[in-house]
């Protein structure tokens, strides 16, 4: 078995979405290519779903609490100098 191609997903799904124009297109499609666009689209395919469940799980796994880090709430008169919080649409530092 080969070493599988690195792509990202985004580039995947551009592809796997242009392979399937093509097949559901009007013109013809020599039969090699056909092949080819076939095996190369259900390899894409499965890459894909395969990333969405990866994400869903880190989801359900976010949502039921497991691995998020742990905050402990403290009043205002204990609390030492605020971190700062970056602003909405910054990138947060992790």
């Amino acid at each position: 078995m080969t070493e599988p191609t690195e792509i990202t997903f985004e580039a995947a799904y551009d592809e796997l979405k242009a392979i399937t124009d093509i097949l559901n297109g009007t013109e013809q499609v020599p039969v090699d290519q056909l092949v080819e666009l076939l095996g190369r689209g259900k390899g894409l395919e499965q890459a894909l779903r395969a990333r969405l469940n990866d994400i869903e799980q880190q989801v359900e796994d976010i949502e039921a609490g497991k691995g998020v880090r742990a905050y402990k709430i403290v009043s205002g008169q204990d609390a030492g100098a605020p971190e700062s919080v970056p602003p909405v649409g910054d990138e947060l530092p992790f």
